[in-house]
């Protein structure tokens, strides 16, 4: 839908005769459905988050591919179709979710590779392109995240169990990381 098409829309929606629900700005009264809305994203977005290596700097990605998957995969009852199925009135195309946080292998197609360099540099997986079809991988040798078609997925089982950083790697001593027992 062009930008016009957005705009004609919003005209013919002013210019009904029916009456309009008009809603008071700042009244958190009012906005139960985004307060929801957001809690779930939040909460899906943590879990994402704490289940890999990933640091919290990733929280925005997490949130983004939270909102992306749920409007492409939950269904409103109402309805009995997903959201993106309702605005754009086709079935959307799922073959190409992966699991955010995975390990990624990045072909390396830019720099002079000799014979024995790596072909591919490790990273993770963090999104989708705003614009594009790539995807969004945190490099890691690079410690950059860029856009890139060129990906292999490792969605093994062993590889996102044994994502997790350990506690020694990171200097974090048991006690600090979990709080204390009270009863104890």
């Amino acid at each position: 839908m062009s930008m016009t098409g957005v705009k004609s829309y919003l005209y013919k929606y002013v210019e009904q005769p029916s009456p309009k629900n008009l809603f008071s700005p700042y009244t958190p009264e009012q906005n139960g459905v985004a307060k929801r809305k957001n809690k779930t994203l939040i909460n899906a977005s943590r879990t994402m988050l704490n289940g890999f290596v990933l640091s919290k700097h990733f929280w925005t990605g997490a949130v983004r591919i939270a909102c992306y998957t749920q409007n492409r995969s939950i269904i409103i009852k109402i309805h009995d179709k997903t959201p993106y199925d309702i605005f754009r009135e086709t079935i959307p195309d799922i073959n190409y979710f992966y699991v955010f946080g995975c390990h990624v292998y990045i072909h390396n197609y830019e720099d002079h590779l000799g014979k024995f360099n790596a072909k591919a540099n490790s990273g993770y997986f963090i999104g989708y392109s705003f614009v594009s079809k790539a995807f969004r991988v945190f490099n890691t040798r690079r410690q950059q995240v860029r856009e890139t078609y060129h990906v292999t997925f490792d969605e093994s089982m062993e590889a996102i169990r044994f994502s997790n950083t350990s506690v020694d790697e990171i200097g974090i001593d048991d006690s600090s990381r979990y709080p204390r027992d009270e009863y104890a």
